[in-house]
């Protein structure tokens, strides 16, 4: 009897682990959660919010602040009278960066390209951090060369970040229907900084860097919305399994 319970267990797993993988996650098992799930959730809903309430931010003020050109770099909203929304936009997509790169985890198998990506995006995230610290203010003073140093490096780092989680998505199964959307988001987003850097200052590159921002904003949301609802590693699925397990064999 014993022996043909622990073949029944075995035989099971195959069943449990593809039942998971299908239902994206271990809450939608009688509704039971891992903690470590469960905090892989709350990051993955900071990591949207985040990166959505800067990209709102960013939408308003280039509708409403008439006290900057449209051609200027964007950071430029951190000068004049409304100066503190730009830095609170600053800072909440540092937080939501952060939070991406602590949602998505290390998946199993974990390829190099996914631990370069999560690297990539906490420079990303500090680079950001910085430019919130450090405004640009046009007078080339110390302040405003620590935030276009800090700016230009963000915008390179998150673009390989986007690139090279793009490809690790392709080794990681829970992820690979994602590879689509985010090599998209990064071709967009690549074409777009390039159309800016050939074209400052002028309309053109107003809009060029909107178009940039915009891609890597919709990448983090998207990024997060899939940590949310795909298991990503591999923490879900042993849960799962051991919790059948221990359910069988009592």
């Amino acid at each position: 009897m014993e022996g043909g319970a622990g073949r029944e267990v075995q035989t099971s797993n195959a069943d449990d682990i593809s039942s998971v993988s299908k239902i994206g996650g271990v809450q939608s098992l009688l509704g039971l959660e891992s903690p470590i799930m469960q905090g892989r959730h709350r990051l993955a809903v900071a990591a949207m919010l985040g990166a959505a309430t800067f990209g709102v931010l960013e939408a308003i003020q280039s509708v409403a602040r008439a006290d900057h050109s449209f051609s200027e770099p964007m950071s430029v909203y951190a000068a004049g009278p409304y100066g503190f929304v730009q830095t609170v936009a600053f800072l909440v997509l540092a937080v939501g960066s952060a939070a991406v790169c602590a949602a998505i985890g290390l998946p199993q198998p974990r390829p190099p390209d996914w631990q370069v990506a999560r690297g990539l995006i906490v420079v990303w995230s500090v680079g950001v951090s910085l430019a919130a610290a450090f405004r640009i203010d046009g007078s080339g003073s110390t302040a405003a060369q620590v935030h276009a140093a800090a700016s230009m490096l963000s915008f390179l780092t998150v673009l390989a970040a986007m690139f090279f989680f793009t490809r690790a998505t392709r080794q990681v199964p829970a992820w690979y229907s994602f590879g689509k959307v985010s090599s998209a988001l990064a071709s967009v987003a690549a074409l777009a900084f390039v159309v800016a850097g050939a074209t400052q200052p002028s309309i053109v590159f107003g809009v060029a860097q909107r178009v940039f921002l915009g891609a890597v904003v919709a990448w983090l949301v998207a990024v997060g919305a899939r940590s949310y609802v795909s298991p990503g590693t591999g923490t879900s699925r042993s849960f799962v399994v051991r919790w059948t397990h221990t359910t069988r064999a009592s």
